[in-house]
């Protein structure tokens, strides 16, 4: 065996795509499988066009145009670089393989696994088990990656876990795929993304807006965070909880518009709707929009438990407006037919059945106290005689032809008035 010590060593000819030794401190020549090989150690550079390897110790293979490097590895292409302490390169494929923990940095991020290669041609890594991603915009974590250095696209798969770090929101999924130059992030498969209120630790963080969804996708426009889920999405916003096919958050507005098989649950009670729209115009103040086909049930499921009146609406529009996540208001347009139930003893007493123009009712704590009806009514009230007690007080029948214009509630006696002429409030 036959050794040689020196600082430079330009052992093989750079023709195209053959590896050079720039430089290492000794090398050996012995025989291997497949023909002579070179022992490199301390200090090693190869170079191959773009590349620059650095390691400690070498095993070059000059047939092949092939190298196992170890210890301290580092593979420099433009402005990526990777680290690992095992890495096979074949220069033929320009493929850089690590069966152990492999580190990639571009810029201000960081992709790391248990194992992985580089395809130094096509500027793309695959990299499996354990992986983390991490930079001024996001930590995540997966079991897969495939990265492009050229448009820093990255998906990764295998229930992905992570959180942006300029908002506190944490997502999750089967796969993400975030594109930093067009400032997206896709979810697909079991997609969830939630914003949280405060992000003091796991136990205390509060979430106020979650979205789930088949796919749910993030884009930056014009300043303003834009969210979309499509395929059975579900929003839990504060109390309120929405499903339907799709839905929009404009994070920066607090709005959200939500389509197709809409429905949605609130504290006092649940609706389904075309469309609707939730705002948050104010401090503690949000008001649901909605549209086609709108239908609402309020304290029917608390009549069972308590002697709460409860209201059922059919209309074409509704306004529902809550403050600190109680019903303060509701306004009805177009064909509204409702029905008011009075119970006592969790048994319904009377309900009186409306149809009009529009309809405007106030809650106090969440029960309806005032009821106002606008426009053309008609509407009747059975039982169809006065019904008094010292707990409640029935109007008399009011004919199909009467307009009543409003409906006084007041408790703790749920006596019911009812002002049997047109006169306007």
């Amino acid at each position: 065996m036959i050794a040689f010590y020196c600082l430079i060593l330009p052992l093989i000819v750079t023709q195209g795509d053959v590896i050079e030794l720039k430089s290492a401190d000794a090398f050996t020549q012995k025989e291997g499988a497949h023909g002579v090989v070179q022992q490199l150690n301390g200090n090693v550079h190869l170079h191959q066009d773009s590349l620059d390897i650095f390691c400690e110790s070498a095993l070059y293979d000059a047939r092949r145009n092939s190298a196992t490097l170890r210890t301290d590895v580092v593979l420099v292409h433009n402005d990526l670089t990777l680290k690992s302490h095992n890495v096979l390169y074949n220069g033929n494929t320009e493929i850089a393989t690590s069966p152990v923990p492999f580190a990639m940095f571009q810029d201000s991020s960081l992709l790391s696994a248990h194992s992985g290669r580089y395809n130094v041609g096509t500027s793309v890594a695959h990299f499996q088990d354990s992986v983390v991603v991490e930079n001024t915009a996001m930590l995540l974590t997966g079991q897969s990656l495939l990265y492009n250095r050229l448009t820093e696209r990255t998906l990764v798969g295998g229930t992905v876990v992570g959180e942006l770090n300029d908002n506190n929101v944490r997502f999750a999924g089967d796969t993400a795929v975030y594109t930093p130059a067009e400032q997206t992030l896709e979810l697909i498969g079991n997609a969830q993304i939630s914003e949280l209120e405060s992000h003091v630790s796991d136990s205390t963080a509060k979430m106020s807006t979650t979205i789930r969804a088949q796919r749910v996708s993030q884009v930056v426009r014009n300043g303003d965070t834009v969210r979309t889920a499509q395929g059975a999405a579900v929003l839990q916003h504060n109390d309120i909880i929405v499903s339907a096919e799709q839905m929009t958050h404009f994070v920066s507005k607090r709005i959200v518009t939500i389509s197709d098989s809409v429905t949605f649950w609130l504290p006092e009670g649940y609706g389904k709707a075309g469309s609707i729209r939730i705002e948050e115009y104010a401090p503690d103040s949000t008001r649901i929009t909605a549209q086609g086909n709108v239908f609402i049930a309020l304290n029917e499921q608390t009549q069972s438990t308590e002697d709460i009146p409860y209201h059922q609406l059919v209309c074409d529009s509704m306004n529902l407006d809550l403050y600190n996540k109680s019903v303060v208001q509701l306004r009805a347009f177009y064909n509204t037919q409702s029905v008011f139930i009075v119970v006592e003893n969790a048994q319904e007493i009377g309900r009186q059945k409306t149809v009009s123009d529009a309809l405007v009712i106030d809650f106090e704590a969440g029960n309806p106290v005032y009821v106002d009806w606008q426009g053309e009514a008609r509407g009747e009230v059975t039982p169809p005689h006065l019904a008094t007690s010292s707990t409640r007080a029935l109007s008399r029948f009011i004919a199909p032809q009467a307009t009543p214009t409003s409906t006084m509630i007041q408790k703790p006696h749920k006596t019911v008035f009812h002002r049997q002429n047109t006169a306007k409030r």
